[in-house]
């Protein structure tokens, strides 16, 4: 249906032994177009000491309308190595 939602997504991340100091980020795109430059990047990994998974998540309110398609899209913002995401959620909740 047409509205404003709530959209909401959690995502789960482990970084392999070779990821270390490394920060992921998201951000929301609706029909394939990045929204409104808001970025969630508060995803750590320190990968030392058993520090290995982190998660990030990011709650947005959007206009949208009936047929649109969100989607995530992550970027890796510090360092290098493997990050693997092995869970993650999204809920839309309509408002109006």
């Amino acid at each position: 249906n047409t509205g404003i939602y709530v959209v909401s997504v959690n995502l789960f991340l482990f970084g392999s032994g070779s990821a270390q100091r490394v920060n992921i980020g998201m951000r929301f795109a609706v029909n394939g177009t990045l929204r409104n430059n808001n970025t969630a990047a508060h995803a750590y990994i320190r990968g030392q000491d058993g520090h290995a998974e982190s998660s990030v998540n990011m709650t947005t309110i959007e206009d949208l309308a009936a047929g649109d398609t969100i989607s995530v899209h992550t970027r890796r913002y510090a360092d290098s190595g493997t990050v693997q995401l092995t869970n993650g959620s999204i809920s839309l909740h309509q408002i109006a």
